[in-house]
């Protein structure tokens, strides 16, 4: 299977951290207001599993979008300074 074109990698690249700032900063913003570390749970025993799932994919998003973004943008740079 062919890689995708550069214009296409570069596009979703973009578009994925666009769509992490827009969920990211107001999260960010809000517990800089509240004083409280972004995400960090507290559970009552009235949580379902079903909302413990949705704020485990918004953690993982928050906190794990950034490194992939960081170390693909850093191998995009890699490869275009080796392709010169």
């Amino acid at each position: 299977m062919p890689d995708p074109s550069p214009a296409r990698r570069n596009g979703l690249f973009w578009l994925l951290l666009i769509l992490w700032i827009a969920i990211a900063v107001p999260i960010t913003l809000f517990s800089l207001l509240t004083l409280e570390l972004p995400l960090w749970p507290s559970f009552p025993a009235e949580s379902t599993r079903e909302g413990i799932a949705l704020w485990a994919f918004l953690a993982a998003w928050y906190y794990i979008v950034p490194v992939v973004l960081v170390l693909v943008g850093r191998r995009a740079r890699r490869t275009k300074q080796e392709g010169r």
